[in-house]
C-alpha cells in the first residue's frame, strides 16, 4: 500500500535515549513521513495509525511505550513519536532502529555502541 512506498521513499528517524548501567532503558523515536502532495487528509491519518502499528508490530523487548502518537507536522509530514521502556537492551529490536551494540568486556567494562547509517531523505 501507500505506508509501505512512503517508508521506503522519504522518511527521516531520530533516536534519543537513556540507558542504565544493568542495560534497562528507554528510547523516544521521533518518525517524519513525507507525504504525497494531494493526499486526503483521512488517508493521511489512515497511513499515520498505520505507521504506528508497524512501529508496535515489529518492536521486540519494549515492556511498555508513553506516548506513541501521530500528528501532521506543519511541513505536511506525518510526525510519529512515542518512548519505549525496556528491561534489557540485548533483547531489545525496534523497527528502522540505529544498530547499536551492548557487550561487556574480561574486565567488566560495559561498552555501548551506535553505528550511524545515514538517513534517508525525499
Amino acid at each position: 500500500g501507500t505506508l509501505c512506498l512512503w517508508l521506503a521513499g522519504c522518511f527521516e528517524r531520530k533516536q534519543t535515549g537513556m540507558l542504565n548501567g544493568d542495560g534497562s532503558g528507554k528510547v523516544t523515536l521521533e518518525t517524519w513521513v513525507a507525504v504525497p502532495p494531494g493526499t486526503p487528509a483521512d488517508a493521511v491519518a489512515e497511513d499515520g495509525k498505520g505507521i504506528v502499528e508497524e512501529i508496535l508490530s515489529h518492536s521486540r523487548g519494549v515492556d511498555a511505550w508513553k506516548g506513541l502518537a501521530y500528528d501532521v507536522a506543519k511541513d505536511g509530514r506525518i510526525h510519529v513519536i512515542g518512548t519505549a521502556y525496556f528491561a534489557n537492551i540485548d533483547h531489545l529490536t525496534l523497527e528502522y532502529e540505529l544498530p547499536f551494540t551492548w557487550t561487556t568486556n574480561a574486565a567488566g567494562d560495559h561498552i555501548f555502541a551506535m553505528q550511524a547509517t545515514g538517513s534517508t531523505t525525499g
